[in-house]
């Protein structure tokens, strides 16, 4: 099966978010699975050595073919990069000829409608309950199979669009993320704000006597867009570095992860990459958090106060009994078969298969035999 994933996000190396790895990593179960995956992509702009080639190849691409999408092989199946990718989606495809196209990810309704020109089957996966990202109207595109990343995403779907949408939790292989830890750091992994970037930090000017690492991009402006005091990170306890390719050596440092988000979160993969290793999360109950935590940590109402969650965390930290206790659950959580990596890709394999074959029984509903 040949599968064309369509982000109009940024993608890997230019970004390592959450939804970037688990379409990088879902491209190379499939392949392992003898499929063809490629993805069309957006192009963040020439920041470094890769940004400059790539926007190299992208004016030559124009020029030579007349669609301005950079074709690359920076990872193990087909990428290519597009100042605009709804813009070139249907000359590309029309050129690649994909069995399905899969809307994954960013501006959803511009992406189908721009792939329905093509009449190639297509498939929707959600990320996110911000209905304001998908550049339209989600309902306008609600005849088109759904698959939800949780059961509360799924439910919002429902809610707003009448969607029934199957649900498959963020593909993410746990065997790549389990390690030995030392249990040495509190871990927050992609701080920004939505995701609780202020609030980690009191609690870690709370905990002076515990070790905080942040990991991921660091916000430069609040949310009305005036400039962060980065002195708020001048804490003695709380470290900072950008994003690593093997998490794996986070992990290893990691006794409690911090999973404060202040947003409806549709899941939070995090949880499940630190749960497999045994490692507990304090988390909010927003979103799809307490879906991916299980009982496996403490969750706490997103508005609860800083002191309430460095109580919570102290108590994870310094009571060995709770502790082991929260780890074993922390492991049993992880080891759902609705997240190892062979079920998942049996059910993404199974959306593929079953939106191929109801688009090729609409069509042929449609057709009018001779006489």
């Amino acid at each position: 099966m040949k599968i064309l994933f369509v982000n109009t996000h940024y993608f890997l190396p230019q970004s390592r978010g959450g939804m970037a790895n688990t379409l990088d990593q879902l491209c190379r179960g499939l392949a392992d699975r003898g499929h063809t995956p490629g993805v069309l992509c957006a192009f963040l702009g020439s920041r470094d050595m890769f940004g400059l080639a790539t926007r190299a190849r992208i004016k030559v691409a124009a020029m030579a073919t007349g669609i301005g999408a950079a074709h690359d092989a920076a990872l193990s199946y087909p990428v290519w990069r597009a100042w605009h990718p709804v813009d070139v989606l249907p000359a590309l495809a029309g050129r690649e000829q994909p069995d399905i196209i899969v809307a994954m990810g960013g501006k959803v309704v511009q992406v189908i409608d721009a792939a329905r020109q093509t009449g190639i089957p297509l498939l929707t996966q959600v990320h996110d309950v911000e209905f304001d990202w998908h550049g339209g109207d989600f309902a306008h595109i609600a005849d088109v199979p759904v698959v939800a990343n949780s059961q509360f995403t799924a439910d919002a779907y429902r809610t707003a669009f009448g969607v029934d949408a199957q649900v498959i939790y963020p593909f993410m292989p746990l065997d790549q993320y389990r390690t030995d830890t030392h249990r040495r750091v509190v871990t927050f992994v992609n701080p920004l704000l939505r995701k609780g970037f202020r609030l980690g930090v009191e609690i870690a000017a709370l905990c002076p006597e515990l070790p905080f690492h942040f990991v991921g991009a660091i916000p430069d402006v609040d949310e009305t867009g005036r400039e962060l005091d980065r002195g708020m990170l001048a804490l003695p306890n709380l470290t900072v570095e950008p994003f690593r390719g093997d998490m794996r050596d986070v992990y290893a440092q990691t006794r409690v992860l911090l999973a404060p988000s202040q947003w409806n979160e549709a899941y939070g993969r995090v949880i499940n990459e630190a749960q497999v290793s045994g490692i507990p999360v304090l988390a909010s109950t927003r979103g799809g958090i307490p879906e991916a935590a299980q009982d496996g940590g403490i969750l706490l109402p997103a508005d609860a106060p800083a002191e309430r969650w460095a109580t919570a965390l102290r108590r994870m930290w310094n009571d060995e009994t709770l502790y082991a206790d929260l780890c074993a659950k922390a492991v049993h959580s992880a080891s759902r078969p609705q997240l190892q990596a062979e079920t998942q890709l049996d059910q993404h394999e199974c959306a593929l298969e079953a939106a191929i074959n109801d688009h090729r029984a609409a069509h042929l509903s449609g057709c009018q035999l001779p006489a």
